[in-house]
């Protein structure tokens, strides 16, 4: 809802300061970007804390397709053309660094101040953390669900070639116990062949999903003449 020709983004927690707000909006003015983001130069938390976070992440950006900076921090400043562009976004489950990818705007990053925190300790704890990995996984990205049907392939490949090894191996090395050349090969094939149809059937389903989040076709960066 708001107004003006920019719009910031600030934690409450005031660890990053609100006197680095004016130098991110000239940052933006300056190199002329639609999105200005902050990147934290030290930040003041536990080594704990800092790795979990690089390493959240990194899987993060990996099942994503994002290239979003691990020390990025909330504070960003946009401009009025970037904020009308995000709000003819109407999915309800949003990952936003992922989205503000997605809108493609020209956008940059500036080292700002990280301060301890005052008062309070962060409710932002190891499990809200992966409750937003996987709704952020889920809402913007079906890799996961390609992922599985590639593990589905290599089970059944596995599966077809054990069956052909068990064959040969029964016919000329191995006496085996009656039912186990067919029970193990056939129960590896088929498993591998469950778990690739179901991949098949949920990337239908994540088709659904991109669909039914009804994003813009595209995104009008500059009118001329209109």
């Amino acid at each position: 809802l708001a107004k003006g020709n920019y719009v910031g983004m600030l934690n409450v927690d005031m660890q990053e300061p609100p006197s680095e707000i004016p130098k991110l909006l000239d940052f933006l003015k300056d190199n002329k970007f639609d999105i200005a983001y902050g990147l934290f130069t030290e930040r003041k938390t536990s080594f704990l804390n800092r790795m979990t976070s690089k390493l959240f992440n990194f899987i993060l950006n990996w099942l994503t397709k994002n290239n979003t900076p691990h020390n990025v921090t909330t504070l960003r400043i946009m401009n009025r053309k970037f904020v009308n562009a995000y709000n003819t976004l109407t999915e309800k489950s949003r990952y936003i660094p992922g989205l503000e990818t997605w809108l493609g705007f020209k956008h940059g990053y500036l080292p700002i101040l990280h301060k301890e925190r005052e008062v309070g300790e962060s409710s932002y704890n190891f499990s809200k953390r992966m409750k937003m990995a996987i709704e952020a996984i889920i809402s913007f990205s079906d890799y996961p669900l390609r992922i599985m049907v590639g593990f589905g392939f290599v089970i059944s490949t596995i599966g077809f070639l054990s069956i052909l090894l068990l064959i040969f191996s029964k016919l000329f090395f191995t006496i085996y116990q009656p039912g186990f050349t067919s029970t193990v090969s056939l129960i590896t094939f088929l498993g591998g062949i469950q778990i690739m149809v179901i991949g098949f059937a949920s990337l239908y389903i994540g088709r659904i999903l991109r669909e039914v989040q009804n994003r813009p076709l595209f995104i009008i960066n500059e009118k001329y003449n209109f």
